[in-house]
């Protein structure tokens, strides 16, 4: 044991680092530790070498560097965690342990890089899983102890956020069980209402989001059936029980949502209507209780969310009514509460955004201007604060928006002009503030696209007016980026507006002025994407300029540039699956456009190919990295078979092929999960289709016959479930045509000739002529 003299020497020392750490002073933290290492050398002892270890982490930490951090964090596991195990009632250990993994969770929730974080993780899985050990012996020596309970659920749901971020998945479920083990034991021994159910809540739902987001959405059902389950029971063995009530109301609505995703939409109604029946119960029976109108307005909006991307917008339009009414009701009936409340304003905001959304105008301006009510009452409770100033601004600018949107410029213009009627009056007071003359340029470049196609004198009076300030304040302050990202918009504005009218030169004028502003910001950030991005962005819209000019060489030039940027792009980032999936949609979509404005002009180049092939590359990297991407991925599916398309028209065949492949992987196994919706039928038949047509394209005639089959197989069911369907019908002519020159290129030209009267007999039954 270490001597007392010694123990009060560290003590001193860690206390004096805690307090530069509070101010602010990371390296006068760790200096101090260092003296403490100095101790350590004359006499070892654990839970010292612990505390140091922990605090020259969270120093660290806080000085923004998670992943040294995170080194000296599993440090200080490695000697916390046995003293635990060994000792786990003890108060100090659990207290340590605790503290330990909620840093290691903050730490791996600040760290970037994903891969970085999965390699940190590995070493510390063996002490988390000996820490859960120990705390279950622990509970099961006491089961009735709620402080052992509660201290597990917390170091459970630290460990879980690491799992998270380490992507574990069975790791994370299985601990989230026991988290929902733990909730449960609680609440059977009366602690729930007062102390957790609110936690509980929580942790249901924002489980529940990490489940889905990652396609685990049967680990996300059966986590919201369990919930509902246990506020079930509480409310059996107590009927009065309107905390457990209100809950179950919120577990409804999340397994509402998530019938909506899974398209079950009958379901999806069910719940909904069962959270609504719920939380408005509560809201009848404590009106005073203002949490259930806000909650019942929250649930309600929801519950439009699920039907806004449906056909029958009713539903949505109904529910989304519902919820603006209780927030206008309880400003006007109860305004020393909600005329003033930041959080109503927020979720009106929200609400006018799903009107505008759906194309819902008019109540999207209510929820605006209620919102601005709010913000004005602030502004005039403190005229010094200046932050309701800068909401109404951004609510005028959204009512703008909204309006130019719609088309109605005249409106539109005259929310945009109050905003800025606030930045002028903003710079009365500061004249020479940047950013204030920056905010109301790019408002002045705002009314000017109102004018750019009917008005372009008008236009381009805005314009000039808002470049000439942001110029200025480009020059004057490059590195901030709100300048930057407003001269993007004005210079591409002008650049628009020179394009209709047919000015290339002027066009080309402004391009050079977007360059020199792009290459100055790569210039002062050179490891920033974005900038990259922009730039490569840059050069292929120069070269579609030069296309529509027929300068071919200047064309090449250009579209060379930005491949190299991308190339360069895809090299540095290609172990991150979120970007490599957007990489590969954006230059496939890019060279889609190129494709149509080759095919517009009457020419081709090689240039397509080119970018195809990049796209090809990060895909395959992207599945390197992130295999499971391909389960459940819908938009993947839909961009493989589109590219397949597209590598087909450019005789890139094998390529084709393997992306029809990857397509049909992902949709049959959403058939699977969902046999009753016929629209997977659907798109399968289409994918077997085109494999068919490119099999046929590469004389591989039995393949195609076989793809064929499928395709002609798939159509069938579809004609069965409604014979009288036009798209159905429409689609099978198309097939036979295809497979009839399969057989006859296989020297079957009485079948060939049977297929093709298939196809002429439907034509003709849909008034197609095959002439």
């Amino acid at each position: 044991m270490v001597s007392r003299r010694l123990q009060d020497s560290a003590n001193r020392l860690f206390g004096k680092a805690a307090t530069f750490i509070e101010n602010g002073e990371y390296d006068r933290a760790l200096e101090s530790l260092k003296d403490v290492d100095k101790i350590m050398k004359k006499e070892k002892d654990p839970e010292i070498s612990f505390h140091t270890l922990f605090l020259k982490g969270y120093a660290i930490s806080k000085a923004r560097d998670p992943e040294e951090a995170l080194e000296f964090y599993g440090e200080a596991l490695k000697i916390i965690e046995p003293l635990f195990s060994e000792e786990p009632g003890k108060k100090n250990y659990q207290k340590f342990i605790s503290n330990t993994i909620e840093e290691i969770g903050s730490s791996f929730d600040e760290l970037i890089d994903e891969e970085r974080a999965k390699e940190l993780l590995r070493p510390m899985k063996k002490q988390f899983e000996k820490v859960v050990r120990a705390f279950e012996e622990l509970v099961k020596s006491d089961p009735e102890n709620q402080e052992y309970l509660s201290g597990f659920l917390e170091i459970i749901g630290s460990m879980g956020l690491c799992y998270q971020v380490g992507e574990l998945m069975d790791e994370t479920v299985k601990l989230f069980d026991k988290k929902i083990d733990i909730y449960e034991k609680l609440f059977e021994l009366g602690s729930g209402e007062t102390d957790f159910l609110g936690d509980f809540d929580e942790d249901i739902e924002l489980y529940g989001y990490f489940f889905r987001n990652y396609g685990h959405l049967k680990e996300a059902e059966e986590n919201y059936l369990r919930a509902a389950g246990i506020y079930r029971k509480m409310i059996e063995r107590n009927p009065e029980n309107s905390m457990a009530e209100y809950y179950l109301s919120y577990t409804y609505s999340y397994l509402g949502s998530l019938y909506s995703d899974m398209e079950t939409l009958e379901k999806a109604e069910r719940y909904y209507e069962e959270a609504v029946e719920l939380m408005d119960k509560g809201y009848k029976e404590f009106p005073e209780d203002y949490a259930y109108a806000v909650s019942l307005a929250n649930i309600h909006e929801s519950y439009g969310i699920a039907f806004s991307n449906r056909e029958d917008l009713e539903k949505s339009i109904a529910n989304y009514t519902k919820a603006r009414e209780i927030y206008r009701d309880l400003i006007i009936n109860h305004p020393s509460e909600f005329a003033h409340n930041k959080k109503i304003a927020m979720y009106l905001d929200d609400l006018g955004d799903r009107f505008s959304k759906i194309g819902e105008f008019e109540a999207a301006e209510l929820c605006y201007k209620d919102k601005l009510d709010v913000f004005r009452n602030l502004h005039d409770e403190d005229p010094e604060d200046l932050n309701p100033i800068f909401e109404i601004s951004d609510t005028y600018e959204e009512l703008g928006d909204l309006f130019a949107e719609h088309g109605e410029t005249e409106k539109a213009k005259d929310y945009y002009e109050k905003e800025i009627e606030i930045y002028e009056s903003l710079l009365e007071t500061e004249p020479d503030a940047l950013d204030y003359k920056t905010y109301k340029a790019e408002v002045q470049a705002a009314i000017g696209k109102l004018y750019l196609d009917k008005e372009p004198e008008k236009a381009q009076k805005y314009f000039e007016d808002a470049l000439s300030v942001i110029e200025n304040n480009f020059g004057l302050e490059a590195e901030m980026d709100i300048h930057y990202s407003v001269l993007k918009k004005v210079l591409n504005n002008f650049i628009q507006l020179f394009k209709n009218q047919e000015e290339h030169e002027k066009a080309s004028e402004m391009y050079s002025k977007l360059l020199a502003v792009q290459q100055r910001m790569l210039d002062l950030n050179p490891e920033e994407r974005e900038y990259k991005e922009d730039l490569a962005v840059t050069y292929t819209n120069l070269a579609l300029l030069h296309s529509e000019r027929g300068d071919i060489e200047q064309e090449a030039r250009y579209h060379r540039l930005a491949l190299d940027i991308h190339e360069k792009i895809l090299e540095e980032s290609s172990d991150y699956p979120l970007f490599l999936q957007r990489f590969v949609t954006g230059i496939y979509l890019l060279g889609s456009r190129i494709k149509l404005d080759e095919e517009s002009r009457g020419k081709e180049s090689g240039i397509v190919k080119e970018y195809l092939e990049l796209a090809k590359k990060a895909e395959n990297k992207l599945y390197a990295v992130k295999p499971e991407i391909m389960e459940e991925k819908e938009m993947i599916a839909e961009i493989a078979e589109k590219m397949g398309i597209s590598f087909r028209e450019n005789e890139m065949y094998e390529e084709a092929i393997e992306e029809f492949k990857r397509s049909l992987a992902i949709r049959e196994k959403l058939h699977e999960k969902n046999p009753e919706d016929l629209n997977y039928l659907t798109v399968l038949e289409g994918t077997f289709h085109q494999m068919g047509i490119t099999f046929l394209a590469q004389t591989d005639l039995e393949k195609a016959k076989e793809a064929l089959e499928k395709a002609m197989n798939l159509n069938a069911k579809l004609l069965e479930t409604d014979p009288e369907d036009f798209n159905y019908l429409a689609r099978s002519p198309m097939i036979f045509e295809t497979y009839s020159s399969v057989l006859e290129n296989m020297g079957k030209s009485e079948e060939a000739a049977k297929y093709l009267a298939k196809a002429e007999e439907i034509n003709a039954k849909l008034g197609y002529s095959n002439e």
